[in-house]
């Protein structure tokens, strides 16, 4: 991003057994970029993935959802609720940190937040929530001021830095359950905007647990199945 070209780069595999995780990209995909969007594909995604999670929760598994605006995640929670999941989310005074605290201390079957919240920083390791569905990547508002001076100011070269930055959250995202080697952990990647995010993303020892060809009831399927393992 800075276009600092450093003399070399090493890296290792990670210890962690690839058998034990599955990144998700289901077939049929919703595309959720705004341009793609009709009125009600949001709605319809934000409705698959609490049916997941009322199926995750009826076999004791708990969810992480991350969102990338704040419309969204209250969206979420009214659905969510109004399908009787307990979500544990922030607002009314609540901050993301308590919220988080509470979901880790055993309440709730969902905890919901932006990208911007939880897409880094919170652990959920031993199966705290062994699910995480990424509704969708943080690329910019073309109307926001910052990606406008942005595009002014990078012009040709600012394609290629925008998708590395969500890259870079997509990997984080699917990393907030694997924290150590015993951990089983799943990620649904729900938009197919992640198509030509999170293949090219992934480092090559992880690629053996990605899965695009499957239907996302497939999917769901594989993760409880997955998940049976503990």
């Amino acid at each position: 991003e800075t276009g600092i070209a450093l003399p070399f780069f090493a890296s290792t595999d990670a210890p962690f057994p690839v058998d034990r995780s599955r990144i998700f990209l289901p077939s049929d995909a919703p595309d959720l970029a705004t341009r793609a969007q009709s009125r009600d594909t949001l709605r319809k995604a934000l409705d698959r993935i609490i049916g997941a999670c009322a199926q995750f929760a009826t076999h004791g598994h708990r969810s992480l959802v991350i969102v990338q605006s704040n419309a969204e995640r209250e969206l979420f929670v009214r659905r969510a609720t109004a399908a009787q999941l307990h979500v544990v989310t922030y607002g009314d005074g609540v901050l993301p940190k308590e919220a988080a605290a509470q979901f880790k201390s055993g309440i709730g079957q969902v905890l919901v937040g932006t990208a911007a919240n939880y897409g880094e920083g919170i652990d959920l390791p031993k199966q705290l929530a062994p699910v995480i569905f990424f509704l969708r990547p943080g690329y910019p508002n073309p109307n926001d001021p910052e990606a406008q001076f942005e595009e002014r100011r990078l012009k040709g070269a600012l394609w290629p830095v925008r998708q590395w930055r969500v890259m870079i959250e997509a990997l984080q995202v699917r990393g907030r359950n694997i924290r150590t080697e015993e951990d089983l952990g799943v990620c649904f990647f729900v938009s197919r905007q992640f198509r030509r995010i999170v293949s090219g993303a992934l480092p090559k020892w992880l690629e053996p647990s990605y899965r695009s060809t499957l239907t996302f009831d497939r999917c769901v399927q594989e993760t409880i199945e997955l998940l049976a393992m503990k």
